[in-house]
């Protein structure tokens, strides 16, 4: 069996958020601390979008059901500037066993409209919404125009859903 002297992935995952928070400096450390003390206080939010995401796979777009997600990233700390930026500044990290403990699961990216073993398998997935489908909610689209630019894989995106199953 195979075994590395060091970790290839860190064992610290990042939720970002702090987005939408605005004001004076002053004002920004207070409501980032308040948003601290609510996230220590009370936990993550879920958020879920107001459209279905979409997926562009083999010449077919996908659309997955809307469902309530935490979002992580193992990005290296050093590479996580623009993430911030467009997520909010304020990182939350937890152990990765905090995602597991809670079902949580890295994504699975697919290339753009390229063919893909997992569909048409999966592709039944996108068009109902049951708490057994909620498997899509981890695939998610590699980049934004080509195969080429990875913009979305290069988040390294980790994922908690809500699922009336898995709260149960």
């Amino acid at each position: 069996k195979y075994k590395s002297a060091r970790a290839i992935h860190s064992d610290i995952l990042i939720h970002w958020t702090g987005k939408k928070v605005r004001g004076s400096k002053k004002e920004k450390v207070d409501r980032y601390l308040k948003l601290l003390r609510d996230i220590l206080e009370y936990g993550l939010w879920m958020t879920e979008d107001n459209v279905p995401e979409e997926m562009f796979i083999n010449r077919q777009i996908f659309k997955k059901p809307i469902v309530a997600r935490t979002c992580f990233t193992e990005l290296r700390l050093s590479e996580s500037q623009e993430h911030a930026r467009l997520y909010g500044p304020l990182g939350i990290g937890v152990k990765r066993y905090f995602l597991f403990d809670r079902l949580g699961s890295p994504m699975f990216y697919a290339q753009n409209n390229a063919r893909n073993l997992f569909f048409p398998p999966f592709s039944n997935v996108y068009m109902k919404k049951t708490d057994k489908d909620h498997i899509s909610s981890f695939f998610k689209q590699m980049c934004i125009i080509t195969p080429k630019d990875y913009a979305y894989y290069n988040e390294s995106e980790w994922r908690i859903i809500y699922s009336e199953s898995i709260r149960k």
